[in-house]
């Protein structure tokens, strides 16, 4: 088997790809096949090795990859090292292997110089700002990339009116005095 030869994306897509195989192909016995037609009946002697020849073919590959200097393929080795015999995944990895705690930390580590907005489902982008945050909490503010060097023409302009505006109006306010009726004085 040329396993080794192979690259390490291409060993984890084959040992993944082993998860899509249908169960009763890993492991139907043949005497089941036979009975359930009479033209397998005739076939019966080479798929009763076929089916051994398939776990055996799985298990040796993963024998294979549990052999690799990639800790990827390791990991996922470890994984599917019970897969062939009880259709289970070994789940149980942070005890057994030194090796998953480094790729562990280097998740972290990949997760935590991600933006948060960033590691949010796809469907996310579709939710209006209320949904999103009750299902993603508070969002960070989005961070200024850059600073403008003079204020644009409008602010200026709107500055220039405000004041001009409270100077009139302070100027009302000294030249208006209590009034007085002269009706009243004589």
């Amino acid at each position: 088997l040329c396993f080794h030869g192979l690259s390490s994306a291409v060993k984890l897509k084959l040992l993944l790809g082993t998860l899509h195989l249908p169960r009763r192909t890993v492991d139907e016995t043949p005497a089941v096949r036979s009975a359930l037609c009479p033209f397998y009946s005739f076939l019966h002697a080479v798929l009763r090795h076929s089916n051994e020849w398939m776990k055996g073919a799985l298990m040796e590959i993963i024998q294979l990859a549990s052999l690799d200097s990639d800790p990827w393929v390791l990991m996922v080795a470890d994984i599917l090292k019970s897969f062939p015999d009880t259709g289970s995944l070994n789940l149980e990895l942070e005890e057994q292997n030194p090796n998953v705690q480094d790729i562990l930390g280097e998740l972290r580590e990949k997760v935590g110089e991600c933006e948060a907005s960033a590691m949010l489902p796809l469907e996310c982008q579709y939710l209006n700002k209320n949904a999103l945050t009750t299902l993603a909490g508070p969002l960070t503010p989005p961070v200024k990339h850059f600073q403008l060097k003079r204020k644009p023409k409008s602010a200026t302009l709107r500055a220039e009116l405000l004041q001009k505006s409270t100077e009139t109006a302070q100027q009302l306010k000294r030249s208006a005095g209590v009034p007085f009726h002269a009706k009243g004085r004589g």
